[in-house]
């Protein structure tokens, strides 16, 4: 059989190791360009990553060859946050501006380049550990994320999970600072300080009497209350169990004008039922 039909058909049939040993020994010359495309599309579809580092650094980074797509980085990004891969999402990120952005003006309102900004934001704070401050992790955030992108965009702790459990180095009092003082800082999306509330939420090392006590002062505060949702449903798992920081927490959502999605209000109802 022809190499070239040969390494096709080991792609599709997820022979990456494989394919890897043979892609190593043959000149650029030699190597179809699509079916270096579809060979590194397969290789992130499958999760293989040194068949991705090796396609990366060979013809992207040493030889200018591959111009990789978008969703492709997005999928590259992904693996490298899960994989402690800390060097690749800066990287990719500048693939993806240097090739697809207009130098002239550069549009944030963009899914790929948020969610590359955002696995490096989250790479950044997965990968320092303890040798950088939570505060200096938030501040990242804020530079490469609140202050660049439109307010529509909604950033939700789910989406940044490494950036909250970065939090356990702080203390109570830190980030109840930066909660409501923001030390000084402006922030342009009301979202970013519903994540931090998020945030303060999980983190274990505060009680919930303390939780429940600073979600009801951020609710009451001039900070609002956007995308509240995701801290009624951290806080009704919390006080599960418990009927008096329950009935604590519904006095404060009786009390208050937010809006809740159907489903919150699902869980709540539920709740209310334990409680009769």
């Amino acid at each position: 059989m022809d190499v070239r039909k040969q390494l096709y058909l080991q792609c599709l049939n997820r022979e990456f190791a494989q394919v890897l040993a043979k892609v190593r020994g043959m000149s650029t010359e030699s190597l179809d360009y699509n079916f270096l495309q579809m060979y590194l599309g397969r290789s992130c579809q499958w999760a293989h990553v040194p068949s991705i580092d090796y396609l990366w650094m060979r013809f992207v980074m040493k030889e200018p060859l591959l111009l990789v797509r978008p969703q492709v980085l997005c999928d590259m990004a992904t693996i490298a946050l899960n994989n402690d891969k800390g060097f690749l999402p800066s990287q990719l990120l500048k693939h993806y501006t240097m090739n697809y952005l207009n130098k002239r003006h550069i549009s944030f309102d963009d899914p790929v380049l948020y969610h590359l900004n955002r696995v490096k934001v989250e790479s950044f704070a997965k990968g320092t550990k303890d040798r950088t401050t939570f505060m200096e992790k938030w501040k990242v955030f804020l530079q490469d994320i609140d202050d660049k992108f439109p307010t529509s965009y909604k950033f939700r702790i789910r989406d940044y999970m490494n950036l909250s459990q970065a939090s356990r180095t702080a203390t109570q009092e830190r980030l109840g600072s930066m909660l409501f003082d923001q030390d000084q800082i402006t922030i342009k999306n009301p979202t970013s300080m519903s994540l931090l509330l998020n945030i303060i939420l999980l983190h274990k090392g505060i009680s919930t009497d303390y939780k429940l006590a600073i979600f009801e002062q951020f609710l009451r505060s001039s900070n609002g209350a956007a995308l509240i949702d995701d801290s009624i449903q951290i806080l009704l798992r919390l006080v599960d169990g418990n009927s008096s920081q329950l009935r604590n927490l519904l006095e404060t959502l009786k009390s208050v004008d937010v809006k809740i999605s159907a489903t919150t209000c699902n869980e709540i109802d539920s709740c209310k039922a334990k409680l009769q």
